[in-house]
Order: structure tokens, then sequence, then C-alpha cells
């Protein structure tokens, strides 16, 4: 977080958060095959097959951490419950980090 502060890439509502994550879809053609196997890769949300991964972003739009594909009609939720392992190092709080100043929350 020391370097956080230090290089000034922050992000403006959540000052602590190290990097931000989210869950994408990629298109893909429509799978062969039969009807129960193509159903697994489609995704109501977005109307289309495909694939979603969870990529997790530093500040500067730098990728630190893509995860294998899952199939497009899987929950953001459940793909990053399956992957909670890699973010809960990153949850926890260092020395010195347990409290933020009104000035780096931007309430000066």
């Amino acid at each position: 977080m020391q370097a956080l502060v230090e290089s000034g890439f922050r992000f403006k509502n959540l000052p602590a958060a190290r990097y931000a994550m989210d869950v994408t879809f990629q298109q893909t053609n429509v799978p062969t095959g039969a009807y129960e196997e193509k159903k697994l890769y489609y995704s109501g949300k977005h109307s289309l097959y495909g694939h979603e991964v969870e990529v997790s972003l530093v500040l500067n739009g730098f990728a630190i951490d893509c995860t294998k594909f899952y199939k497009g009609s899987m929950l953001d939720k459940t793909i990053f419950n399956e992957n909670i392992d890699s973010h809960l190092p990153n949850l926890a709080k260092r020395t010195g980090e347990t409290t933020l100043e009104a000035s780096e929350l931007g309430m000066e």
C-alpha cells in the first residue's frame, strides 16, 4: 500500500484497494454438439454463446491476473468464489493500513 501511496496510482473512491477485478465475457461461435452441452456456453445476460474469465487490473490498466475460462452460463459471483484463494492474501490489512486519513479519502 505504501508503494501505491508514493506512486500516486490509487483508486479515487477506494484508496486502499490494491487492484480491481471483474469478469469479462468473450463471445464465441455457437458450439457444435447436443443442446445440453451448447446451453452451458450460452449467456442469458449477453444473449450470446461464449466464455468468461476473471481479470484483475492495477490502476494503470496492467492485467496482473487472468483466470482460466469458464462456460458462459456461469455467474460472475460463482467465478469469484472459485478464485477467492487468489484474492485472500490481498484482502488483509497490513501494519499501518488499518485507518485512512480524511485527506486520503478525498474528504478534505
